[in-house]
């Protein structure tokens, strides 16, 4: 099956240019758009906060209500500040937050990514605090992640002070430059693996060559970690897409080195384009994902929802569930563990997916039990 797919996008908003199958360009592209770094802070803080939280806030981590959804104010933030929408140089994250205690509590995450040097950078930090404090008038803490090389700059405060009158503003800076290679690569917190990814991007002018040899050590490092499927996934795309190599053949020798990494008896099994397709359609905050595929197949995917609905599946459970089964690469008790519903569950998605292509009871009965022997045969 050809699959190609435009408009993507991983998160709310992640992509906001169109994305390119790596092996069959749509007519009349020929190379494969970049995705930005500020879409990919975005996207990585949004599906992954929890894991920040704990990576950068560990000493904290026991006063917060985890149980509770995290509150991501992107729109209130544009209000805010409508200049730091288009912004390319940095990434802001307005993140509500509760706490555990008697009162219900609520406070504010505000998490800047810095690239490169602002002398302005205090006082918009600055900004940023008074405004929204007065805002909310709840508690607000923030965090600086620096992803520059320059180690002489390491702005922590901001200062203020006329005729008798001063003021200190202190936050958190995390200077990725002076941190341990070795300490990020054995730190078990995936967010280690994002901050690693974007520690080894520090090095100045690497050959495409060094960029791939740099991608394929860090995705085999991350395999190595042990993982869930989702969490690799999210990761993955991030160390694919956070250097862009000069030459676009070089993303296709990543992919082909990827596959000869991945273990065919593993969770892995499958190849990396339908890999990073299903981890858009995964993600589940509106992706807009057109895939080349035949009336049936779609309508079955419809019904299968369906009957996933009945049983009180959520939707994003169904739609992972079922383009799983079309991928061909999990077996079914894989594909209950990647979306949290039960084996039998999965089956009768996939029962109400195949009936609706026109095959019958049986049939159907006879494709999961042969898809299943193939598995067991494998292993």
């Amino acid at each position: 099956m050809v699959v190609c797919f435009a408009n993507s996008v991983l998160y709310n908003n992640f992509y906001s240019q169109p994305f390119s199958c790596l092996y069959n360009f749509p007519p009349g592209m020929t190379t494969i758009p970049k995705i930005t770094r500020d879409k990919l802070w975005k996207g990585i803080l949004e599906g992954r906060f929890r894991e920040f939280m704990y990576f950068f806030f560990g000493n904290f981590t026991e006063l917060i209500d985890f149980d509770h959804a995290f509150v991501f104010l992107d729109k209130e933030l544009a209000e805010l500040f409508p200049e730091s929408v288009h912004s390319v140089n940095y990434v802001d994250k307005l993140v509500k937050v509760r706490l555990k205690n008697a009162t219900e509590q609520w406070f504010l995450v505000h998490v800047e990514v810095q690239g490169k040097k602002d002398p302005h950078f205090p006082q918009r930090m600055h900004r940023y605090f008074y405004r929204l404090l007065d805002r909310y008038g709840i508690p607000v803490t923030a965090l600086v992640i620096l992803t520059d090389s320059n180690r002489r700059w390491k702005p922590t405060e901001y200062r203020y002070s006329f005729m008798g009158t001063s003021y200190v503003y202190k936050y958190n800076v995390y200077k990725l430059a002076e941190q341990d290679r070795s300490a990020l690569a054995s730190n078990d917190n995936i967010f280690s693996m994002i901050m690693l990814t974007a520690f080894d991007a520090l090095q100045q002018k690497q050959s495409d060559e060094q960029k791939l040899e740099i991608k394929v050590a860090l995705t085999r490092l991350l395999l190595s970690k042990g993982y869930t499927l989702i969490q690799v996934r999210d990761i993955f795309l991030f160390i694919k897409h956070y250097t862009h190599f000069a030459e676009s053949g070089y993303l296709r020798t990543f992919d082909r080195a990827m596959e000869s990494i991945i273990d065919h008896k593993t969770t892995y099994n499958m190849g990396i384009e339908e890999y990073v397709l299903n981890a858009y359609r995964e993600a589940g905050f509106g992706p807009y994902i057109d895939v080349v595929m035949e009336k049936g197949m779609e309508k079955g995917i419809e019904k299968g929802i369906e009957k996933g609905m009945e049983k009180g599946i959520s939707l994003k459970e169904r739609e992972v569930a079922l383009n799983l089964w079309n991928l061909q690469a999990l077996p079914l008790d894989k594909i209950a563990l990647v979306t949290g519903i039960s084996r039998d569950e999965v089956t009768d998605l996939i029962t109400a997916f195949l009936l609706e292509q026109g095959k019958t009871k049986e049939e159907a009965a006879l494709l999961i039990t042969a898809y299943t022997r193939r598995f067991s045969d494998i292993l």
